[in-house]
Parts: structure tokens; C-alpha cells; sequence
């Protein structure tokens, strides 16, 4: 056997080691029996300490993964836990599309010119199509101002002028009152240039003693219509219906009306209205150099 202390190898029935004297029990079997005392804390010492290495293990692994759930809950992957703000940040998973999008791009270029001239194209027949339409909407426009329509709808009908359709036709006894108006005695309440406008009764007493009866329409544009009824070469009336109308284009002047046509001037400087009733008075210049002198009148 061997002793116990030192190690040493001694016979099987010694008491005491004959290198330390130490004791050594008593004999083969209480070796035996010391060896196995001494050997059976060791086993339970490694057994304990396997058994705190599991823990620790089991603990670590337990942090980890509670610190896991922690910042995945925060991160909203589990529960309502408060989501981190969206970052300007991009991927290499993102960026692979647009990576694969440019070079298709870039080494085909065939494929993007086609692709560019078809729209191009249509982009032309669609600016066509527009044009066209604009074209028809101005050339309807203009149709219409060509008609005297407006875009809202027809024009409405002037309005009649005065007397147009009441007057009657001129007689020599409308004209007493002339002699009132050579010898001034004739005096009224002047009108004004909106006043003129309308049919009238008149009478042309011309230099070489020739007497015309006529009516004188006074038009809003300063335009003027004289149509023949009846001439007197001094032998009595004759009619004249049949005859031409003197057409005059002018413009209004202060309280009177200035116009030239096809037969001549005329100048009507003078209007009144003197007991319910109006007077004009003015000139006809002709084109032979004739002159004359004209009277209006009416209600």
C-alpha cells in the first residue's frame, strides 16, 4: 500500500509510514476505507461545481434573451412598445431595384429610345388634336362675330327710332311756321343731340325756287336717309316716291349733326321744341353747287 501522506509505498500491514511516520490506519482495509472517505468529497465538490456552471449558463442565457424581448419590444416587432422615428437611410436591399433599374438603362440604349420616341409621338398627336380644336373653337368665334352673333346668343334688335312708323307724310301745311323762323320769331327749348335721333317731316327749298318735300330719318351713328315724296318746279307737286334716297354719312356736333353722301353736304345746326312740338332747321349744299335750305319738323 501506499501512505497516505507522503505517497510512499509501505507494506500492507503497517500502522506507520516508515518515511513521515505517519499513521496510516489499520492495515489494507482501513486504507481502503480512508481512500474512499477521501475521495468522495472531491466527487461532490466537481458534481457542486458543474451544477453552479449550469446556472450561471441559464442565467446568461436568460438576460440575453430578456434584453432580446426588451429592445424588440421597443422597437415595436412585439406589442405597443414606442417605435424608434423613421431614419433617412437606405438600404443595399433598397438600393439593389434602382442599382438593376439604371443598369438596364445604361446598357440598353436602344430599349429607352424606343421607348422615348413612341410617347413622343402620341405627345405629337395629341398636341395636334388640341390644336385642331382651338383652330375650330376660333373659326367658330369668328363665324360668329362675322354673323353678328355673340358667344352668349343673337344679338338683340335695336330699337325703333322715334316717329319710324307714325309720322305720315310730309304736306306743304306742316311748313307754316317758316316765316317765323326767317323773321326769328320762332324761340323754344334747344335739344340735345340724343333729342334728333328718329323720322322727321321735311321740306328743301332749294335758290332756283324749286320746293321738296321729303322725309329725313337721323340715324344713332350720325348717319342720314332723305327720301323724296314730292317736288314743285312751281307748277304744283309731283310725286317722287320712285325717286333715290340721299344716303349721308356724319358724325353729331353741339346740339346739330354735320354729313356728306352721294348727292352733296348737309349741316342741321339747329333743333327746338317749342309748344309739344320740335323744329329743325339747316342747309343741302349740292354737288352742282346748289344750295338750299332744309326745315324739319314733327310731334
Amino acid at each position: 500500500m501506499f501512505c497516505t501522506n507522503c505517497g510512499a509505498q509501505i507494506p500492507d500491514d503497517s500502522i506507520f509510514c516508515d518515511k513521515c511516520g505517519c499513521r496510516v490506519g489499520g492495515g489494507i482495509s482501513e486504507q481502503r476505507n480512508h481512500a474512499d472517505s477521501t475521495s468522495f468529497p472531491d466527487e461532490r465538490k466537481s458534481g457542486s461545481s458543474k451544477a453552479a456552471k449550469y446556472i450561471v449558463v441559464a442565467v446568461v442565457i436568460a438576460a440575453v434573451v430578456g434584453a432580446g424581448v426588451f429592445f424588440l419590444w421597443k422597437a415595436g416587432v412585439l406589442g405597443s412598445g414606442t417605435a424608434p422615428k423613421p431614419e433617412l437611410s437606405v438600404t443595399a436591399t433598397e438600393l439593389a431595384p434602382e442599382s438593376e433599374k439604371l443598369l438596364e438603362e445604361t446598357t440598353a440604349p436602344a430599349r429607352t429610345d424606343s421607348a422615348t420616341e413612341e410617347p413622343t409621338e402620341e405627345a405629337q398627336d395629341s398636341e395636334t388634336h388640341v390644336d385642331a380644336e382651338q383652330t375650330a373653337e376660333t373659326g367658330t368665334e369668328s363665324k360668329a362675330e362675322t354673323s353678328g352673333e355673340s358667344v352668349e346668343g343673337p344679338v338683340e334688335e335695336p330699337a325703333p327710332l322715334p316717329y319710324a312708323d307714325t309720322l305720315g307724310n310730309p304736306a306743304a301745311t306742316d311748313f307754316a311756321w317758316i316765316t317765323d323762323v326767317q323773321t326769328g320769331d320762332l324761340t323754344g327749348r334747344f335739344l340735345s343731340n340724343d333729342e334728333l335721333v328718329g323720322k322727321w317731316k321735311g321740306e328743301i327749298i332749294y335758290d332756283a325756287g324749286i320746293w321738296e318735300l321729303v322725309s329725313i330719318t337721323i340715324y344713332t351713328d350720325g348717319k342720314i336717309t332723305i327720301e323724296p315724296y314730292q317736288i314743285n318746279y312751281g307748277e304744283g307737286w309731283d310725286d317722287e316716291t320712285d325717286g333715290e334716297p340721299y344716303l349721308f354719312d356724319g358724325e353729331f356736333d353741339v346740339s346739330g349733326i354735320n354729313a356728306a353722301g352721294n348727292f352733296g353736304s348737309i349741316s342741321l345746326y339747329t333743333f327746338l321744341e317749342s309748344y309739344g312740338t320740335q323744329y329743325g332747321v339747316g342747309t343741302f349744299t349740292v354737288n352742282n353747287s346748289d344750295s338750299a335750305k332744309v326745315y324739319m319738323v314733327r310731334p
